[in-house]
């Protein structure tokens, strides 16, 4: 097998380590630079010998009586709510034992479109029946903005006005948002736990990425455990101090039956969770703790100046909503020539790493453990670009993007064509997913009945999911993202996707 760089996994991560690359992507915590800097570098050297299992002392996540029940008070104190559950199976884990401690087989439940794949995953398992309410379109990135409160409002009373036709009202039992998305982009969780809660729906919130909001002075009020939801979902790896797939899932009312989200996450989860995992989570909690706030302020003082200096960059744009989480940073030179794709690509000769890019923006996701200097290599990275570019404006980089076509004339494959946003807007026409099954290239699927879900990764937002019928445009688009080496789950190493016969 051929291998981009010819290394094993532990000679690629120790080498990455020892580069001292710039993190702004997940998980937060940046690196051993963080815990050494909170007094916890002797601790994480030393952490296999704390990798146990259930021995006397150690406590049972699922029956947590002693150490264990410790960290989910003082989480739950933390957060300001009624009961806080440990995930080690991150927020996927979380978001799937949530749907199902709510959901019978035959219940409708109301999803947004572009939620993550874990809550299609979550609506099958429990046999589910979705209904979907879709995000508006920014139009000028072309992205999945917010869910508003008035199309989760028109959905449920369209299905309460079908009450006398054989649906009953209370069958859509709860609705899941995505607030912040994975672009930040946050929802008025607010009116839309109103909505709700007035036609008698749990709400369950996927705020995998928006864990930090609860602390920040600059976005708490957005923070969903404000907003009166019923199941908060937070990825406290993401962008606080613990290791990737660590969540915790916050319970805020007693909407809830607390004995059965607690069974299913038991169902969901391994039954030999790592100890070294929720060793971070409480190492994460005695940081915020003990922070009082700090570590916070810091986090914004440095947002404020990286957009402060961002702003003297010739050609940088950085995006801005008003609904938007302050801690992702998209990062726009398109007025280069440079695409975001592109971008990224370029950052990374300067050991910078950024989350996810697209044709339009680099997407830079801050934690709590960035420090100045990480905004001041980004910045000196961006002007170095901006100052080459500026003077090479003959050089079209978009054009040099295999499958991106910068002429708008270009009609049978137009960027257009491909834009996600468009592909998560459409109402396809749905059947019953039977078997068999079969392989077939994306343009030769054109109305057959998708079988295994379809999801480019980042973001994890599925854009066909089982008993969608195949149209032509989806079907473009995702024969694009195999052309460009884009990762699309569902999407076989020979560009097959799976149909029904």
């Amino acid at each position: 097998m051929d291998r981009k760089s010819g290394k094993n996994l532990i000679e690629f991560l120790n080498e990455h380590a020892k580069s001292r690359a710039v993190s702004f992507h997940m998980p937060g915590h940046k690196g051993a630079r963080f815990f050494e800097k909170q007094g916890y570098g002797d601790l994480i050297k030393n952490l296999v010998d704390h990798d146990v299992t259930e021995i006397y002392g150690a406590d049972n996540l699922f029956r947590p009586e002693d150490v264990i029940l410790d960290l989910m008070e003082r989480y739950a104190a933390l957060y300001d709510v009624r009961k806080t559950f440990l995930s080690v199976g991150g927020s996927s884990s979380g978001l799937i034992a949530s749907i199902l401690s709510v959901l019978e087989s035959g219940d409708e439940i109301l999803i947004a479109r572009n939620s993550h794949k874990s809550i299609y995953n979550g609506v099958k398992l429990a046999g589910g029946k979705p209904l979907y309410v879709y995000p508006e379109i920014i139009s000028e990135l072309d992205m999945a903005g917010e869910i508003k409160a008035e199309d989760v409002e028109r959905i449920l009373s369209e299905a309460k006005s079908h009450e006398g036709a054989g649906k009953s009202a209370d069958k859509i039992k709860a609705v899941v948002i995505p607030s912040p998305n994975y672009y930040g982009i946050l929802s008025d969780i607010k009116e839309i736990s109103k909505v709700c809660h007035d036609f008698g729906a749990i709400l369950i919130v996927d705020q995998a990425h928006g864990a930090h909001l609860n602390f920040m002075k600059c976005a708490r009020d957005a923070a969903a455990e404000r907003c009166d939801a019923d199941i908060v979902i937070n990825s406290i790896h993401k962008t606080l101090g613990s290791f990737t797939q660590t969540a915790i899932v916050n319970v805020c009312s007693d909407r809830v039956d607390t004995d059965l989200l607690g069974e299913k996450l038991e169902v969901i989860q391994s039954s030999s969770p790592s100890y070294i995992l929720m060793e971070s989570m409480g190492i994460n909690l005695d940081i915020l703790e003990q922070s009082e706030g700090a570590l916070f302020q810091s986090w914004e003082d440095d947002l404020e100046y990286f957009l402060r200096e961002a702003e003297k960059i010739p050609g940088l744009s950085v995006y801005s909503h008003k609904n938007m989480d302050p801690t992702k940073l998209l990062l726009n030179m398109r007025k280069l020539g440079i695409s975001g794709n592109r971008l990224e690509e370029l950052l990374r000769d300067y050991d910078i790493f950024l989350e996810l890019s697209d044709k339009n923006f680099a997407l830079a996701m801050t934690g709590l453990g960035n420090e100045r200097s990480d905004y001041e290599r980004l910045l000196d990275a961006l002007n170095n670009i901006a100052n080459y570019h500026g003077a090479h404006k003959a050089e079209d980089e978009l054009s040099r993007e295999k499958g991106v076509f910068s002429d708008e004339n270009e009609t049978k494959e137009s960027v257009k064509e491909y834009a996600l946003s468009e592909i998560l807007s459409i109402q396809r026409e749905k059947r019953e997913v039977k078997r068999p099954f079969e392989k077939v290239k994306p343009l030769d699927g054109i109305g057959r009945t998708i079988a295994f879900s379809v999801i480019p990764y980042p973001p994890g937002i599925p854009v066909l999911v089982p008993g969608d019928v195949l149209d032509e445009i989806s079907a473009r688009w995702v024969s694009a993202q195999i052309q460009q080496g884009e990762k699309v789950l569902g999407v076989d190493n020979s560009g097959n996707l799976t149909v029904t016969k």
